[in-house]
């Protein structure tokens, strides 16, 4: 990996180094092992698992949603364009997003979007699902698992605010995506 052999030459007395994305950080930080799935959702997001064998897998461009709280906001202004085409259900979100952004309608609200003149469907499935997917590469769920429950580790402004319906939603998603329950839930602060 270019950033490992960057860092080894540079400093040839580091003994052990790695360069993962920034979920990777937290896993200590809510499980002392370091095995198991960190779920990162801030203004952006990501899942990093690592299994027993201490190998991570990396989702990347895997992913093919916003899981942070830049995707809530795309999915808000989603779900209202949707209600004002007819292709989704009427939503509350249409009077909140038009009153905070001082527009008089769906249509102008999209125009000023685009720079021309209920709720909306939470992330938590696809954060579950890719969570589910990572448990299973790295070995911790799954037919081939060596037993034992996971470890969650949930970290990021979106998941840590109190009551977040994006937390509540990620715990019950998670069942549909992980047979196994985990084995800890934990929130992680920095």
């Amino acid at each position: 990996m270019f950033w490992e052999a960057e860092l080894a030459a540079r400093y040839p007395t580091l003994r052990r180094g790695s360069v993962l994305n920034d979920g990777y950080a937290a896993i200590r930080c809510g499980e002392p092992s370091g095995v198991g799935v960190v779920i990162q959702a801030g203004t952006a997001g990501a899942v990093a698992p690592r299994g027993r064998d201490g190998a991570p897998w990396d989702l990347g461009l895997w992913t093919q949603h916003h899981l942070g709280g830049s995707g809530l906001a795309h999915e808000a202004r989603r779900a209202v364009y949707l209600a004002e085409l007819g292709l989704g259900p009427q939503t509350v979100l249409t009077e909140a997003l038009t009153e905070f952004y001082g527009k008089r309608s769906a249509t102008e609200l999209n125009h000023w979007f685009s720079r021309r003149e209920g709720g909306a469907p939470p992330l938590a499935g696809p954060r579950a699902a890719y969570a589910g997917v990572g448990a299973r590469r790295t070995g911790l769920a799954g037919p081939d698992a060596a037993g034992g429950k996971v470890s969650v580790v949930f970290f990021g402004s979106v998941l840590m605010a109190e009551a977040s319906p994006e937390t509540a939603a990620l715990l019950e998603d998670w069942m549909c995506s992980c047979p196994e329950p985990p084995r800890t839930w934990r929130r992680c602060r920095r």
